[in-house]
């Protein structure tokens, strides 16, 4: 390559925008507790210790998404229900297990919880409250069906991960 061209190319690159490169998932918060779903509504407390001001500051940050991860699902056969899923009162989504039996143990359910999260560590900067309420079917006038569960569900692993 000849040098002018060398020089004009190597201008150009330096005077081009700068190239933003993603990282992966980077984990700010791990709880390791075996968490058995049922036909009534399940809470975990999250002790937070230091990673408080670590979600504060992704829930916070426009650039940034915090994701409530549920891992380690895991399924005898499909439950026959949804579980709402609740970050110290705020819903965050619905858990469903389409996939679970083929995963053996290893399936995940991530949610986007900067909102909830934010919210929460104003009310208490400690701890945080995960609720899944089960939901099941609905009758032919929209109310909802007694909650009969065909199946049982269980994770052992909430994370919290900035994106």
């Amino acid at each position: 390559m000849q040098p002018l061209v060398r020089a004009v190319l190597l201008a150009a690159l330096a005077c081009a925008a700068p190239v933003h490169r993603t990282e992966g998932p980077h984990m700010l918060f791990v709880h390791d507790e075996q968490v058995e779903l049922s036909d009534k509504p399940v809470s975990i407390a999250l002790p937070l210790r230091d990673a408080s001001a670590a979600l504060r500051a992704v829930a916070d940050d426009p650039d940034r998404a915090l994701m409530l991860r549920i891992e380690r699902i895991s399924i005898d056969r499909q439950p026959g229900v949804t579980y709402r899923v609740d970050v110290g009162g705020l819903s965050v989504g619905i858990l469903a297990f389409y996939g679970a039996e083929e995963s053996n143990g290893t399936f995940m359910a991530a949610f986007t919880a900067d909102e909830a999260v934010a919210r929460a560590l104003e009310r208490d900067a400690k701890n945080l409250t995960l609720t899944f309420t089960p939901q099941g079917s609905f009758d032919e006038h929209g109310k909802p069906n007694p909650v009969h569960l065909e199946g049982h569900a269980r994770f052992t692993r909430v994370t919290f991960v900035s994106e």
